[in-house]
């Protein structure tokens, strides 16, 4: 080579050196520039591979390769670099390992040059390995004098770095005091704000632990910063809320957010107020936790009037429930314990006892409780004013509390001990000022009762009342209802018995009625077809028949009425008897019936009872025997019983009588209806038989008056029927009572009355001549009257042994006519006629001042017998009325 082109090569190396010094002092990182130096270096040496090792705190590695190069052999050059700057250098292979495992191939037909980075004296800090394709000696110096330039630049950035570093870190170490005094001035100021908050504060590190508590904590729960450590500080807080501040600060913690509670802390004593507790966090500039910064309100006011609302409001909603409830229910013990469900467990019942007043007592019904067993309960059941807890409720009608059961003697809280009551409350159940009942609460937790629940269960306890009392009245309005609905289905059924009444009595009353008018048309005519005493007993037979008619009537009056009056005296049951067959003999021979009377050897011959009633009873049970039965017989048996059931052990002596006949029966449907009145079996009967359907409704009566009862023993259709009689014949004082028709019925009235001189006072014609004739026929002296003013001038002008005085009569009635006697000193008998035959007719006559009472139609032999009896009294006596 010439000297021209020696020299251009060394310009253009010099060039090439000048522009990579440019590349290297650029702000580039190596990492960009390598690419540039090879880039300038290409046209002058033929670069395939060129490995940059540099190290300073760690090994740093900078490749390039051209595009033909494989990985094998550009993984070869690294190696190879890696093992040039370990020789060099004389460095531990430790730092190299990592290149060392890199074995790629070696490379082919190329030159290798390995330069060390080096400045002066100093140690090898890195080589610039390079494989070329062909390298002359020229590009050796240059590529020397560029590793030269390229340890400069290298180690220049080395030193810029290291007073970089030494730069920031005294920076570092001024900054970190600056904050520290700062920190140390805020913590200062911080504790300083603290200190005077009424507020407790705290602070706690990243972990949770307490690192700062201020005095007003301390003075309030006694726990220092030592005590408060490690969560101790959760033994401030009270039991029941410890789990609930324990999990809410877990969760802060694990989240890193605001943390927010409130809780019960206790003071020095152990009294427990209300806080809320809020902490913050303070976080370090890359974002973590610094600390925690907290404090403690104390907001017990405000807490307990924000419960004490919110219990008001539930136990509004809670009696308002109740109220829905007790509208609803219809039986007393479905509310109580609806009652109880609902409240129990929000108050800590376990027991509860209502007791209900029973009605006109001193007494308390058990009616439902909960918490004892049914023996127990019928221990308390029924339970008497004054007795016990809840009879000293009733009593005084105040509300009783009794707490500490367990520690009481008094043997009526037994009950209680046993079922493990500590504490109970009774109240009163009260409405409109009347005491229904009592409702007593118990519990086994509670050792007393806090005044919001005794006032809670008194509103309750009103409720119930009112509730309870609504139930009995909604009853007793049904009951109402019902007997008012019973009572017009009566009263209806009635109405319709009386109509059919009616009916009937229209048919039996005109059928004697025209009987009597029609023979006594045909006497009155001399009609030589009726015989004069055939037509006179038909109309007296009649006439028995209406008579009897009017007393069943009038007996009916006086069984709705509860008057019906008895004659106990001594009767002869063989009289009785013997008139029956006298009665009915001729009836059943016209039907072909044999009446058959039996009578036991026991029965003795005179009884003590009521003649008239008795045979009244008889002639009914015989007459219906004989009208309801076609063929065979009726059979009348009298015996003596022993009493029985109620009438047992009372003294009675029982006669029965036992009437049986073969007739129609009676199905189950007509023995239900038999014994009431305007009843017989049904209306084919009364058509048939005829009848009231009086007779065996009054003939019960007046068995039972008499001491006694009437019943069916057995029916059946078609096979007949058998009715019992019963009567209390035991001895017994008998009242004084004018003779009645049995006892007058022997009685001869001929010169019964000779010589005695009688005033009849009456406005009726027809009875004045009937009762005259009757009294002239027993020999007497009649001087007539026609109204009461003529009836006192004529007794007090005249010398009368006796006046018999008519009631109701014009001008002046027999009470006026009698009292007006009497005040004027008139001494002599008085005897009252009258068709009035109520009860309290008798008794109002003698405090008009008659003597005695005779009833209509008059019945001659007792007229007579009646008469006589006065006559002989000469004078009257009003001490003895």
């Amino acid at each position: 080579m010439n000297t021209s082109e020696d020299s251009l090569e060394l310009r253009s190396q010099l060039d090439c050196l000048y522009e990579a010094t440019l590349c290297l002092n650029s702000l580039q990182s190596m990492e960009e520039t390598l690419p540039d130096l090879v880039t300038l270096l290409r046209p002058l040496v033929r670069i395939r591979i060129a490995v940059l090792l540099e190290r300073q705190e760690s090994l740093r590695t900078i490749s390039w390769r051209e595009a033909a190069v494989s990985d094998g052999e550009f993984e070869g050059a690294q190696s190879e670099a890696a093992n040039q700057l370990k020789y060099l250098s004389g460095l531990p292979g430790s730092d190299f390992d990592s290149i060392d495992e890199r074995r790629g191939s070696p490379a082919a037909a190329s030159t290798a040059i390995t330069i060390p980075l080096i400045v002066d004296h100093s140690p090898i800090f890195g080589v610039l390995y390079l494989n070329c394709h062909l390298l002359t000696e020229t590009d050796i110096t240059l590529l020397h004098a560029l590793g030269g330039h390229i340890s400069i630049v290298l180690d220049r950035r080395l030193q810029v770095k290291v007073q970089q570093q030494q730069r920031a870190k005294v920076q570092q170490q001024a900054d970190d005091l600056q904050r520290m005094q700062a920190e140390k001035l805020s913590e200062a100021r911080f504790h300083m704000l603290a200190e005077s908050l009424p507020q407790m504060v705290w602070t706690a590190d990243p972990r949770g632990d307490v690192t700062y508590v201020n005095q007003r904590w301390i003075d309030y729960t006694g726990y220092d910063l030592a005590q408060s450590r490690s969560g101790n500080w959760l033994g401030a807080v009270h039991p029941d809320d410890r789990k609930k501040a324990e999990m809410a600060w877990q969760k802060a913690q694990a989240e890193g957010c605001a943390y927010e509670v409130e809780f019960r802390v206790a003071d020095r004593l152990g009294n427990y107020r209300w806080h809320i507790a809020r902490a913050t966090v303070e976080r370090e500039e890359d974002d973590s936790i610094r600390r925690w910064v907290g404090t403690s309100t104390d907001i017990d006011y405000e807490k307990r009037a924000h419960l004490l609302l919110l219990e008001k409001n539930e136990r509004l909603v809670l009696l308002s429930e109740l109220a829905n409830d007790l509208l609803t229910l219809t039986v007393p013990e479905d509310i109580i314990r609806n009652v109880f469900d609902k409240i129990s467990g929000r108050l800590s019942l376990d027991l509860y006892l209502n007791f209900i007043v029973i009605p006109e007592t001193n007494k308390l019904r058990l009616d439902s409780y909960h918490g004892i067993d049914e023996d127990q309960a019928q221990i308390i059941n029924p339970l008497s004013w004054g007795v016990g807890i809840c009879g000293a409720v009733a009593a005084g009608k105040q509300m009783i509390m009794v707490e500490r059961m367990q520690d009481l003697t008094d043997p009526h809280m037994e009950i209680f001990r046993q079922n493990g009551m500590n504490a109970c409350v009774c109240y009163p159940l009260i409405v409109r000022n009347h005491l229904i009942g009592t409702l007593l609460f118990g519990s086994i937790k509670k050792s007393t009762f806090e005044s919001d629940d005794i006032e809670l269960l008194r509103t309750i306890g009103d409720q119930v009342a009112v509730a309870i009392d609504r139930i009995y009245i909604e009853q007793a309005r049904f009951d109402a209802m019902t007997d008012l609905e019973n009572a017009r289905e009566e009263a209806d059924s009635a109405n319709k018995a009386k109509s059919l009444f009616l009916a009937n009595m229209s048919h039996e009353i005109r059928t004697p009625i025209g009987i009597i008018l029609g023979f006594a048309g045909l006497a009155l005519e001399e009609n030589p077809e009726i015989e004069p005493e055939v037509a006179l007993k038909t109309i007296l037979r009649n006439g028995q028949l209406l008579a009897q008619l009017i007393d069943d009537i009038l007996d009916l009056s006086k069984v709705e009425a509860g008057h019906m009056e008895i004659e106990r005296v001594p009767t002869s049951i063989h009289e009785i008897l013997d008139s029956l067959s006298t009665l009915f003999q001729f009836k059943a021979g016209e039907k072909g019936l044999a009446l058959n009377v039996e009578i036991s050897t026991d029965v003795p011959d005179t009884i003590i009872t009521d003649p008239l009633r008795l045979r009244q009873c008889l002639v009914n049970l015989v007459g219906n025997a004989i009208k309801f039965t076609e063929r065979g017989e009726v059979e009348v048996k009298v015996r003596m019983i022993e009493p029985t059931g109620v009438n047992e052990g009372l003294g009675c002596r029982l006669l029965e009588f036992e009437v049986r006949d073969t007739g129609v029966g009676l199905d189950e449907i007509q023995q239900n209806k038999l014994f009431q009145p305007f009843s017989q079996g049904d209306l084919s009967t009364t058509k048939k038989f005829g009848g009231t359907g009086l007779g065996l409704f009054l003939s019960r009566n007046l068995a039972r008056t008499l001491g006694g009862e009437l019943y069916l023993s057995h029916s059946s259709p078609g096979l007949g029927s058998t009715f019992y009689l019963t009567v209390d014949v035991s001895s017994e004082a008998a009242p004084s009572r004018a003779p009645s028709e049995s006892s007058a019925s022997s009685f001869n009235i001929r010169s019964s009355l000779e010589g005695v001189n009688i005033l009849l006072v009456e406005d009726a014609p027809d009875n004045q001549m009937l009762i005259k004739k009757y009294l002239e026929i027993a020999g007497a002296e009649v001087t007539i009257a026609c109204d009461g003013r003529e009836g006192m001038e004529k007794a007090m002008a005249g010398s009368f042994d006796l006046v018999l005085m008519d009631i109701q009569m014009p001008i002046c009635d027999g009470y006026q006519a009698t009292s007006s006697l009497r005040q004027c000193g008139y001494m002599k008998p008085v005897v009252a006629l009258t068709a009035n035959a109520m009860r309290g007719d008798r008794e109002r006559s003698i405090r008009a001042g008659f003597t005695d009472h005779l009833m209509k139609p008059i019945n001659p032999k007792q007229l007579v017998m009646v008469v006589k009896q006065a006559a002989q009294k000469k004078s009257f006596n009003p001490n003895h009325h």
